[in-house]
């Protein structure tokens, strides 16, 4: 009887970790950080410096917003992807500092976007991230924000 139990509380422990390491590498960011790197490293042929790098969960129901700080006059990359197995579809909106609409990229069928935006003024500026399409079965994901300049 002592050595079923123990085969038991064994074959769960087994599977708790098996579960446990198929969630882990579920919700893992190193893939959206590995992509990240390739893109930023693409970015630095043609830019001086990576000035901002962030990565987040994006939700069906919830749009991600980011308000960063950008000095008027200077050129800026802005490279927005979403992680390969959940975004099929990723838009961004850029805000100025009167909340204006200035920039949109929505409705283009891509998982990677790229666009060049240069700032009338220094100021904070809000970047809404707004994911058209999942994969199916999926309402979330990972995205990568990329500033340069």
């Amino acid at each position: 009887m002592k050595k079923l139990i123990l085969l038991i509380i064994y074959m769960m422990a087994a599977l708790s970790m098996s579960i446990h390491a198929q969630i882990s590498s579920e919700l893992s960011v190193i893939p959206t950080l590995d992509e990240g790197e390739s893109l930023c490293k693409e970015v630095m042929e043609y830019s001086n410096t990576i000035t901002k790098f962030e990565t987040d969960l994006v939700f069906e129901d919830l749009h991600k917003q980011s308000v960063i700080a950008l000095y008027g006059g200077f050129n800026y990359t802005i490279v927005l992807y979403g992680e390969s197995n959940r975004i099929r579809e990723i838009g961004l909106k850029i805000y100025g500092p009167d909340n204006n609409l200035i920039k949109s990229v929505i409705n283009n069928s891509k998982r990677i976007i790229q666009i060049n935006f240069k700032p009338d003024k220094s100021a904070f500026y809000k970047f809404e991230i707004i994911v058209e399409k999942f994969t199916p079965n999926y309402d979330g994901g990972r995205y990568g924000l990329i500033i340069a300049n």
